[in-house]
């Protein structure tokens, strides 16, 4: 144990030590995990390795295991995040040693163990043995979409328990990778998603999408069942569109024109083998 420092891991039922989490990452990252929390959707399955210096956390890892549907197989894959060290501990191998440690809890071999990590953090997770990886995105053709955004029907947080609700009686939304961790979505509902949420009687669809600069992308869709692309393009804007940019797989929705491209930017990091797809999307709702 380093010196003058304590370890915990999995202690959300110690409030606090989870509030001083909380206070952790909302200094680092500006994340604030409070609304996620107070709403009933905190997940045990997101589990913390940390170091505490008089009651604060001074370096943490997260480790998620995340419930997953892999080609037709219901399992689980692993994801490293909210890895950081106060400045003033930095450089003393406190990461190195809460990865082991979550590392040690992973079970088996799993189908992915995998990261999306900042610029700076890149040497590190080199050094430890993670491979810088692609992956991709569907890239789907606009024409035949007909819709305009101002027709639908925008959906927010008041809306929680229709939201959830949609969530939980989901199909996956595809059978090659896909979250079975409703909590998780949740948490890109009250955060990274905030505003993009569109709720379409029929087909009784949940898109969450959002139009930037020629790009509409859709980052999820919750449905319990999973319509066709031709069914949603009645309702999908094409004023200034250039291409639809699909951050999930295309086996459910079956697009008539569409093609994989590389998706940059992410910082994407496998650890061990990937037995998902060569050509690997990950689900935007599957990243914590």
């Amino acid at each position: 144990m380093p010196n003058g420092l304590d370890y915990f891991s999995n202690y959300w039922d110690k409030p606090e030590l989870k509030k001083e989490f909380q206070n952790f990452t909302d200094f680092i990252f500006g994340l604030d995990f409070v609304l996620w929390d107070v709403n009933g959707y905190w997940d045990d399955d997101y589990m913390p390795f940390s170091f505490f210096r008089d009651g604060k956390v001074v370096s943490s890892v997260c480790l998620y295991k995340i419930a997953a549907l892999v080609n037709g197989k219901q399992t689980f894959v692993y994801q490293f995040s909210a890895v950081a060290t106060l400045p003033e501990y930095r450089k003393q191998g406190l990461n190195k040693i809460l990865t082991d440690r979550a590392m040690e809890t992973i079970e088996g071999t799993p189908d992915l163990t995998f990261l999306f990590s900042t610029d700076m953090a890149k040497p590190y997770y080199e050094k430890y043995g993670f491979i810088p990886s692609k992956e991709y995105y569907v890239s789907i053709d606009p024409s035949g979409c007909s819709g305009k955004m101002d027709d639908l029907k925008p959906l927010g947080i008041a809306d929680k328990n229709f939201i959830y609700r949609m969530i939980q009686e989901r199909e996956p939304v595809s059978g090659i990778f896909s979250s079975l961790n409703d909590k998780l979505t949740m948490f890109h509902t009250f955060y990274k998603l905030e505003g993009k949420l569109y709720y379409i009687e029929e087909p009784d669809a949940i898109i969450c999408m959002e139009r930037k600069e020629g790009v509409l992308t859709i980052y999820d869709i919750i449905a319990r069942k999973m319509p066709l692309f031709e069914e949603l393009q009645p309702y999908l804007p094409t004023e200034d569109i250039g291409e639809i940019k699909a951050l999930l797989p295309a086996d459910k929705i079956k697009p008539e024109k569409y093609q994989l491209k590389e998706l940059t930017g992410n910082n994407f990091y496998i650890f061990g083998e990937n037995k998902v797809s060569s050509e690997l999307i990950v689900p935007f709702t599957m990243q914590a």
